[in-house]
């Protein structure tokens, strides 16, 4: 069998240094750390310049390569575009010592499928979302849309498999892209069960409801701020993004208990998950949602609502709540929680065991590795 060497193509724009400041480079780098101990070789292609090589000495094992070190990037967002296509010829010679070029999302898969052109190696497509999905369920413009589409279409078809996180985004792409099934492989998210794993917490917060994700739109914010100011409890929000200030106002407006915690290290929230009763994740859709399996994992009791990407996970009244997507529904589920202990302790052993049967690193792991020796096995 020939030997796994796999280089990991970063979302387009993305970093180690993004990664690091993000607080997920040690979240995300862990997966390829089990890669690693199990005879796999690793490099990154990033899109950093050269302060991505002082991450050299925190990663010893891996190759970095960012594209920005050695070759002027364009400040014009479109022509910088156009000149990604051109990147895998600049690192033909170190990209040819890998033979399986894998991306770690949708974004920047082109320069991944012209790596597969230049250098003669394996695609696998990897998403941990389907972004063509998004961008038609946000209603981003059609010139946008058609644009993704085309790309995506030319990424999914050459590639030599496809790894997604959810049942849902495999029937999208096979009916919208027209991929054969066979193609197509459904791996979830992975979760470091160590790590994230039960605690006693010292300090404890009984009256408030936590979330941890992007600030954004299609997490459904407003409405859970709504929901923890009808319920009556105090809600703290873990992450950033854009709505920040728009979320801000609102909590002001209807006079609800909001606190913005920032940005933590993925390694230090599971003691700040510790403290809490519950999760809630109000999104409008989601792909195979980390912070939702992170809580799980802790052994947290969670509410999510009954949409693409959660109804996937949660099993309603076995390892969570599902609801409806709106504020009374979402109030009258934490309400459900908070009232009884004994459902919250049922339902987060469930959870966690739900975790460590299908998303735990060391599955995933095996999962990854035997894909890799299929792949490498299918003649040209």
């Amino acid at each position: 069998m020939e030997d796994k060497r796999i280089c990991l193509f970063f979302t387009y724009e993305g970093s180690l240094k993004k990664w690091d400041e993000s607080g997920i480079l040690d979240r995300e780098v862990s997966l390829y750390t089990g890669l690693i101990k199990q005879g796999a070789k690793i490099a990154f292609f990033t899109y950093g310049n050269q302060d991505d090589y002082n991450y050299r000495e925190r990663l010893p094992q891996i190759e970095i390569i960012p594209a920005y070190a050695t070759v002027k990037k364009f400040k014009n967002r479109k022509l910088a575009f156009f000149q990604s296509f051109w990147l895998p010829i600049k690192f033909r010679k170190t990209l040819k010592k890998y033979n399986i070029y894998k991306t770690n999302q949708m974004w920047g898969g082109w320069v991944a499928l012209a790596a597969k052109f230049v250098c003669g190696g394996k695609l696998l497509v990897r998403c941990g979302f389907e972004h063509y999905y998004v961008l038609l369920a946000e209603k981003f413009p059609f010139r946008v849309r058609w644009w993704f589409y085309l790309i995506s279409r030319m990424v999914y078809f050459f590639a030599d498999h496809i790894n997604l996180t959810s049942e849902h985004s495999a029937v999208f792409v096979q009916n919208r892209f027209g991929i054969t099934r066979r193609k197509i492989s459904v791996f979830s998210n992975f979760i470091d069960t160590d790590i994230f794993s039960p605690r006693i917490s010292s300090e404890t917060f009984p009256n408030r409801i936590f979330f941890i994700g992007r600030l954004n739109r299609e997490k459904n914010i407003f409405l859970l701020i709504a929901a923890c100011k009808r319920a009556d409890f105090g809600l703290d929000l873990i992450g950033r993004g854009d709505l920040r200030d728009e979320l801000s106002e609102y909590a002001r407006k209807i006079n609800a208990d909001v606190h913005f915690l920032g940005v933590y290290p993925n390694n230090q929230l599971p003691a700040l998950i510790a403290k809490y009763p519950m999760f809630v994740l109000p999104s409008v859709w989601e792909g195979n949602p980390k912070s939702l399996l992170e809580a799980m994992s802790c052994g947290k009791a969670v509410i999510g609502t009954d949409v693409v990407g959660i109804r996937e996970i949660i099993q309603d009244g076995i390892n969570g709540i599902l609801c409806g997507n709106n504020a009374q529904e979402i109030s009258r589920a934490i309400l459900r929680l908070m009232g009884d202990s004994a459902l919250r302790k049922k339902l987060g052993n469930n959870a966690r065991e739900y975790i460590l049967k299908y998303c735990s690193i060391s599955k995933i792991v095996d999962m990854e590795l035997e894909s890799y020796g299929k792949l490498l096995s299918r003649k040209a």
